[in-house]
């Protein structure tokens, strides 16, 4: 496997609704000399890969890391940002709800309690608490 190389990538949206897409070696610092555009924010960065494997002569070009600068009004990116954070500190959150709801299910089973007394403990339907139970 091939080392990382780690790069800016500038897009910025024309008028014909197209991602321009301006590689840098730095943050604030002069393009590299690869440029390239994609419809979508998802096809300009794969098509900047598929530039920098060509300008490095290459042929992996997953073995390339682009940090995204994308050109619009920075309040409103930076609250796409929040938001990401947000949903991925909520994902995280729900995956140690399951795994604690899992463990209390199991831990209150044990000692003897129906699946509806579980049900109304731990404020989940008695049939999610069997289906636990049973996976358990």
């Amino acid at each position: 496997m091939s080392k990382k190389r780690t790069f800016n990538a500038r897009y910025t949206p024309d008028d014909n609704g197209t991602w321009l897409v301006e590689v840098l070696s730095r943050p604030d610092s002069e393009p590299i000399g690869v440029y390239t555009h994609g419809r979508t924010l998802a096809k300009a960065e794969a098509n900047a890969r598929e530039a920098l494997a060509a300008w490095f002569d290459v042929e992996d070009e997953q073995s390339f890391v682009l940090l995204p600068d994308i050109r619009l009004e920075p309040a409103l990116i930076s609250r796409a940002v929040e938001a990401k954070a947000r949903r991925e500190e909520l994902r995280i959150a729900e995956a140690e709800a399951v795994q604690l709801t899992t463990e209390v299910v199991t831990e209150l089973a044990r000692t003897g309690l129906s699946t509806r007394d579980i049900a109304y403990i731990v404020g989940i339907s008695f049939q999610r608490v069997q289906q636990i139970l049973a996976a358990a």
